[in-house]
């Protein structure tokens, strides 16, 4: 057996679907002296294996199995409903901030139409204007010097 045929067998072992057969041969070209020294360990593991009664299985071995395999699903779905949780709180907020958002875009304007005709308008701004032009002129008199003409 040359080394990608090994390469192979050792490849469908690890998978777990090779055979008794396969298995054998895999571990005669391990035992060999043309295996690679980094394969020592695949060696050691297989050996292990075939020490191992083939018709014996511990007792209660199926039950601890299945209890370890029931007990990471159930860690895994508190995970997953944690992580759900977290998501479904962020969705949430985002949807409530984007609401917000749109709500407040939809107000009236405080601008509203309050002049019927165009000179009414006219007449409002000009109130308006003379007010804002006498609370600027409020603090300043016309006897009081403020260094001269405005450049």
């Amino acid at each position: 057996m040359n080394l990608e045929q090994a390469t192979a067998l050792r490849e469908k072992f690890y998978a777990g679907t090779s055979t008794l057969s396969d298995e054998r041969l895999l571990l005669e070209y391990l035992r060999s002296g043309s295996c690679p020294l980094s394969w020592q360990a695949d060696r050691q593991v297989l050996e292990a294996l075939v020490a191992l009664p083939e018709t014996e299985t511990p007792a209660g071995l199926e039950k601890r199995i299945a209890a370890r395999l029931s007990r990471q699903v159930v860690l895994r779905r508190r995970t997953l409903w944690r992580k759900l949780g977290a998501a479904g709180i962020a969705a949430t907020i985002a949807a409530l901030s984007f609401g917000l958002y749109l709500g407040g875009r939809n107000r009236g304007t405080v601008y509203a139409d309050t002049c019927g005709t165009p000179q009414q308008a006219a007449y409002e701004t000009r109130d308006v204007l003379f007010y804002v032009s006498e609370q600027l002129n409020m603090g300043v008199g016309a006897e009081d010097n403020l260094g001269g003409p405005c450049p």
